[in-house]
């Protein structure tokens, strides 16, 4: 789909994708990849980003992890879409960037009509 589409399309909630235990796995890795920490503005410490797909971690340190996003981008896409049905496509997935914002009161995405261009999916945890 294109940015329109895509932007008048409704979220689907999945509620209980990643236990609280993932969760905490996710950040110990983020925080194992803090040098790497990107500011999406250098005068703003409010909102940071870490890419944890960056030299194959996530892929490597996490894969039940991944896999768990890779199903619930799966269940997401036959509730709502309908365009990723195959097996094939299941081999054919797969995550083109993994970040961890960290988001201080006042942060924001500094672009109001960003959009993940060039994903099919997006999946916020």
């Amino acid at each position: 789909p294109g940015p329109g589409e895509a932007q008048r399309s409704h979220p689907v909630l999945l509620p209980g994708v990643l236990s609280e235990e993932d969760i905490g796995r996710v950040r110990a890795l983020s925080e194992s990849l803090s040098s790497r920490e990107h500011r999406k503005h250098a005068s703003s410490a409010r909102w940071r980003t870490r890419y944890l797909h960056a030299g194959g971690a996530f892929r490597e340190q996490l894969p039940d992890v991944l896999d768990k996003l890779i199903s619930a981008a799966f269940a997401a896409d036959a509730k709502a879409w309908g365009r990723a049905r195959s097996a094939e496509s299941r081999a054919m997935l797969h995550p083109r960037c993994i970040e961890h914002h960290l988001v201080s009161p006042g942060g924001s995405l500094p672009d109001p009509t960003h959009f993940d261009g060039g994903s099919l999916l997006t999946i916020d945890v």
